[in-house]
């Protein structure tokens, strides 16, 4: 997510906003992640919040939270 919004957040903001789109996702989940894994998660969930079906959201690659290390 290069020159985006999430590039000026920091951790802790990103994973607020993520829990925006998915308050069933623990906070202290969330941030066991890194920066770009949480930025990824958050690009994928955007896209579903603005009402693209769900399965275009998760069609691309390399943005799922099951691909989150």
């Amino acid at each position: 997510m290069s020159d985006s919004i999430a590039d000026r957040m920091t951790k802790s903001q990103l994973v607020e906003q993520i829990r925006r789109f998915n308050a069933s996702a623990p906070r202290e989940w969330l941030e066991a992640f890194d920066f770009r894994a949480l930025e990824r998660y958050l690009d994928r969930l955007r896209p579903a919040a603005a009402g693209m079906p769900m399965s275009m959201a998760m069609a691309a690659p390399g943005v799922g939270i099951d691909e989150i290390e």
